[in-house]
């Protein structure tokens, strides 16, 4: 999906002023995890990655390499059926999933205590609630298909320029 298709789901900002920072093709899941990596280690307290696209598309697999990529050694597994898991190394890793989410209430996320200058925060299926995030300038991760079945598309995007300095050592 791109951020043109996207704008038609959004609610409210965050979708609709993305600019692309940089695409990248993965041809594996592995691949995609390497991506992830590479992102985990410029990632900082405070940072929130926010994860859109279909079931199967990679989301689990990138949040993984983040994982390796912020010195965190613990198997990253999906939080589908618990919405949030945790992990700790340079910073505290929380890993959200909405998809089981109300879409029509969203999540109440004060109550959760996902965000803080400690944590990096990996939201999936974060497209069933883009309005929640305006506040957090988040990295948008956008996944679509490729040439064939195991190929993606990765698209990383932002609403400001925070993030393009970043990218420049990715």
């Amino acid at each position: 999906m791109t951020s043109s298709a996207l704008k038609g789901t959004c609610k409210r900002s965050v979708c609709g002023t993305l600019n692309e920072i940089l695409r990248v093709k993965s041809s594996s899941a592995l691949e995609t995890k390497a991506i992830g990596q590479r992102l985990g280690s410029l990632l900082h307290g405070g940072d929130v990655v926010l994860l859109i696209g279909d079931l199967g598309m990679g989301k689990t697999a990138i949040t993984s390499g983040i994982a390796v990529g912020m010195g965190i050694s613990q198997r990253v597994a999906s939080p589908t059926f618990v919405m949030v898991r945790e992990y700790f190394g340079s910073f505290r890793l929380v890993h959200c999933d909405l998809y089981r989410i109300d879409t029509t209430r969203g999540v109440d996320f004060d109550d959760l205590e996902l965000f803080d200058e400690d944590s990096v925060t990996v939201v999936e299926w974060a497209d069933l609630c883009l309005w929640q995030f305006d506040d957090f300038d988040p990295l948008v991760i956008l996944f679509a298909n490729g040439a064939d079945e195991d190929s993606r598309s990765i698209t990383f995007t932002e609403n400001n320029s925070r993030w393009n300095e970043r990218f420049l050592k990715f």
